[in-house]
């Protein structure tokens, strides 16, 4: 099925807790293409995503994100274009974390650790949604 005919959602943060709960759900309902985000394609968390049972008419495309890094995002976005993904129904900016760091009193924490979350939580979204606007608005 072309993705022109289909519910195209796109997930970051999909190898697992909410964001793979959100993958399993969507591949469940009939002609949706599940955009799946992982920072490591590879990883086996995100190679099950690949196996994940779906409805007819739906599949999944991993898609290899650090959502911090817009360069990621921007090489994503062509790699769907490429692949003949022409819109964006549904984003969901799902990325979250402490880039396992454990989290500190504010007393005592580390700038930088509080820079590295700020990214993560503020501005990866902020990126994500700038580089699927013109997916969405089509």
């Amino acid at each position: 099925m072309a993705d022109s005919e289909s519910t195209v959602v796109f997930i970051t943060g999909a190898s697992r807790g909410i964001g793979k709960a959100l993958t399993e759900t969507y591949l469940l309902q009939p002609n949706h293409t599940v955009i799946a985000s992982v920072r490591d394609t590879s990883s086996p968390s995100a190679l099950s995503l690949q196996s994940l049972p779906t409805a007819p008419g739906s599949r999944a495309l991993l898609v290899k994100i650090e959502s911090t890094n817009p360069t990621d995002l921007s090489t994503a976005i062509k790699h769907l274009l490429d692949v003949g993904t022409n819109h964006i129904d549904v984003a969901i900016a799902n990325t979250g974390g402490t880039s396992g760091r454990k989290l500190a009193l504010v007393e005592t924490a580390p700038p930088e650790d509080v820079l590295d979350l700020f990214e993560i939580t503020a501005m990866a979204p902020l990126y994500f949604y700038q580089a699927v606007l013109p997916l969405l608005l089509k």
